[in-house]
């Protein structure tokens, strides 16, 4: 019995290992979209908090070093913490400390986007805006990490990864709703002022939808 039963914990631990070795599309490609940022963040939900953070500390880059294949490695690590951690007693937690991107910020409060930059739209999940510009250093992606860990909660069940049809849907709800309508494209603020373009943002968050291939 004893002998089994140290099988058993060694296949599990085996298991567990060569999960952390996979490494999602959404890492590995530059394009993505919601079905890959779903499949990717349902990776880490299915390994569990404590290996879903060694994992996605694994991934972690310099920052000097982080763009590869074209994409920021650091800042899609911040898009899966932004959904496999919730916040705590209705919380959002912060967004991670990167820099910032081509959106108008001042109309776009925490409580109104709860995983910026990241959007939750019928269950679907969109990235509002990529490419970070930063003046001065960046968080690091493994204490972002470890902020999430220590003041959110680690989902239990998987997202949807949803089909071409139901990501399209789900995109012309967001774009109807409440809170995008609130934005402001053109605002000043105390040391700012901008005009930015919401045809853009749309159509990149639209293209995530649209480029799941039909079933």
């Amino acid at each position: 019995m004893k002998t089994l039963l140290v099988a058993f914990s060694t296949l599990i631990a085996m298991t567990a290992a060569q999960a952390r070795q996979v490494v999602p599309e959404l890492f590995t490609k530059k394009q993505f979209n919601a079905a890959i940022l779903a499949q990717a963040a349902n990776h880490y939900i299915g390994m569990g908090e404590a290996e879903a953070i060694k994992a996605l500390k694994a991934l972690e880059k310099d920052h000097s070093k982080a763009i590869d294949r074209g994409f920021h490695t650091n800042e899609r690590i911040g898009w899966i913490c932004r959904i496999v951690f919730q916040g705590t007693n209705g919380k959002p937690l912060r967004q991670p400390m990167y820099g910032g991107l081509s959106l108008p910020y001042l109309t776009m409060p925490l409580e109104r986007w709860p995983l910026y930059p990241v959007a939750e739209s019928d269950g679907v999940f969109f990235v509002l805006s990529e490419g970070y510009m930063l003046a001065g250093v960046a968080e690091r992606a493994s204490d972002y990490i470890a902020y999430c860990s220590a003041n959110g909660d680690f989902r239990k069940t998987k997202v949807k990864k949803p089909s071409r049809n139901e990501a399209v849907s789900a995109f012309d709800a967001l774009k109807k709703s409440n809170q995008w309508t609130m934005i402001k494209w053109k605002d000043e603020g105390p040391g700012t002022k901008y005009t930015m373009s919401e045809e853009w943002v749309l159509r990149d968050i639209e293209a995530q939808a649209t480029s799941i291939p039909k079933e």
